[in-house]
């Protein structure tokens, strides 16, 4: 039962950001006016790969980056943080010469 004419949708746009900073910087995560939705992917260490196909390294700092990122972040427009060994952890493994990096990839 019910009037099929009654029913109305509503659509959403989805989208990716993905940002890249190296240790000692801030990385600044925002959607272009759209609240931060959720993150899909965060890794602090030595991660590589590309927007939409990150993946964590052999080195990674001791704490989640993803939750660290989550917290701070979603369901705000921007939020900026630095990158560094104090926030996410220090590295399971030696980096090696490696700088460490964050990598991130939030859902909008």
């Amino acid at each position: 039962g019910g009037d099929p004419s009654m029913v109305k949708f509503k659509t959403v746009v989805t989208g990716r950001v993905c940002a890249k900073a190296h240790e000692h910087n801030k990385v600044e995560l925002s959607c272009n006016n759209r609240p931060i939705s959720a993150v899909k992917f965060a890794s602090f260490g030595n991660p590589s790969g590309l927007c939409g196909s990150f993946a964590a390294g052999t080195c990674e700092g001791a704490k989640d980056a993803a939750k660290i990122v989550a917290k701070e972040c979603v369901g705000k427009l921007n939020c900026t943080m630095n990158v560094s060994s104090h926030k996410f952890g220090s590295t399971n493994l030696d980096c090696g010469d490696s700088p460490k990096r964050l990598f991130v990839e939030l859902e909008c």
